[in-house]
């Protein structure tokens, strides 16, 4: 009896312990629902924002479809307008074109007028126009004579190198014999007179001779007589580089290139 009563006594506690163990798994099972339920929530939330930025973005892309539809119908418009100019640009058009055509016109002109005065000094030095002068003359070349040796070694003290310095000196008051100065002041007042001989007149206008100032280069100078070009100013425009197509080597090339280039900066009159 008292095996039955204890059994019975036992099997209550167990059944027990199995009803809070129930309990327990019950509560652990609520715990997980309400977690995934938050979890459905915040999902649901991160849906509907991104949904929101979904119909923004769709908004923004219609507009900028909208603007570029209309660039691109303002952009044909003018590729048109450009492509059929109108009244007032075709006029515009001639206009501008004319005007080239005066200009050219007006500069073939000049050119021939200065061809022409250049042609009349050349022929009459006395009526030498120094503005027509493209070179400098040094006054070593214009004082060659011997006998102007220590006039020359003054001006050079004195930093003074073309003809035209000399309008700024005094000579009365160089150290010099009164023959001397004499003689030099002479030269200058035959220069300011356009008393001088026909070459110097030639060498204000036209500057070197090819053949005198690139004899080092016998190949340029044949060259250039062959095509017909005997003077410094000859080769104004004159393209260098063509040179490589008739023989000549870089080196050469650069030579001649650089002698011009050095005898335009010390003799060449720049406008």
């Amino acid at each position: 009896m008292f095996k039955k009563i204890f059994g019975i006594t036992h099997e209550k506690e167990n059944n027990q312990n199995d009803v809070e163990d129930l309990h327990a798994e019950i509560e652990v099972l609520k715990e997980e629902i309400e977690s995934l339920l938050d979890y459905k929530e915040n999902r649901e939330k991160d849906i509907k924002e991104l949904n929101f930025k979904i119909n923004v973005l769709s908004a923004t892309l219609r507009e900028k479809d909208l603007e570029n539809s209309s660039l691109k119908e303002k952009l044909d418009s003018l590729s048109e307008r450009v492509d059929k100019p109108n009244n007032i640009t075709e006029k515009l058009f001639q206009t501008i074109k004319d005007r080239d055509i005066i200009i050219d016109n007006l500069k073939l002109e000049n050119e021939n007028l200065r061809k022409s005065l250049v042609l009349d000094n050349k022929n009459s030095p006395s009526l030498f126009n120094f503005d027509l002068a493209n070179f400098k003359l040094l006054i070593k070349d214009y004082y060659e004579a011997r006998k102007f040796e220590d006039f020359k070694k003054i001006c050079q003290e004195k930093d003074l190198f073309y003809v035209e310095d000399l309008y700024n000196i005094d000579f009365e008051t160089l150290n010099l014999t009164k023959t001397k100065i004499k003689n030099a002041k002479s030269l200058f007042d035959d220069y300011i007179d356009r008393n001088f001989d026909i070459n110097i007149s030639t060498y204000l206008l036209k500057g070197a001779l090819i053949s005198e100032f690139f004899f080092r280069f016998r190949s340029f100078v044949n060259y250039c007589k062959k095509n017909n070009l005997f003077y410094i100013i000859d080769l104004d425009g004159f393209d260098f580089q063509s040179l490589l197509n008739d023989g000549f080597s870089e080196d050469q090339l650069e030579k001649i290139q650089s002698a011009y280039n050095d005898y335009n900066t010390v003799h060449k009159i720049r406008r």
